[in-house]
This record gives structure tokens, sequence and C-alpha cells, in this order.
């Protein structure tokens, strides 16, 4: 009987961790395409918690003829490393192409 538990405890951490990657946005976007800075701003946020420093990075991109605009936040002060007309990667879910993202590193 004690076997029987195992076997379905291993089989509802399967399912749970199955839905996890399933939902995960990161996991769809999965093509990616060139996009371009329109702007990089720098911004100090300061809450109970404290204060930290972000980039708001807004840019363009194309996909299958339409064009697309997102906007990402990075940590750090780092809006001299994006300034306006620079080309960046850009992944997307190419079901959805308003899910967007500026990929690090």
């Amino acid at each position: 009987m004690f076997a029987l538990y195992i076997i379905m405890g291993w089989i509802v951490l399967g399912i749970v961790v199955l839905t996890y990657f399933y939902y995960r946005k990161d996991l769809k976007m999965t093509s990616s395409t060139t996009g371009e800075v329109i702007s990089a701003t720098n911004r100090e946020i300061r809450n109970d918690q404290g204060r930290r420093d972000e980039t708001v990075v807004v840019a363009r991109y194309t996909v299958s003829g339409r064009e697309y605009e997102l906007s990402h936040v990075f940590l750090g002060k780092s809006a001299d490393r994006f300034p306006a007309g620079r080309s960046v990667p850009v992944k997307y879910n190419p079901s959805d192409p308003k899910m967007a993202k500026i990929p690090t590193g």
C-alpha cells in the first residue's frame, strides 16, 4: 500500500511540474527577431523595502509585417547601453506576437 502512495505522489508532482512549465510565459517565446530601441530611461523606485534602480527600455519590432512595441525593465542603471536606434534582439510568442521581451545576457 505504501508503494501506491509513493507512485501517486510522483504522478501528482509530475502533473504540477508540467502545469507550471505549460503556463510559464518565457517558454512560449520561441521565435526571435530584431527590434529597434525607441527610448531607455533610468528610474529610481523607493518603497518600504528600500530603494532600487531600474532601466525601462521601449523598443519597436515587426512580425509578419505588423509593428509592435514592447517595454522591458532591467535592474540597475543601464540606459547608456540602449541608445535610441540601437538594434536589440527580441524574443516573442509566435501565436501572440504582443507577448515579447528583450532577452538578458
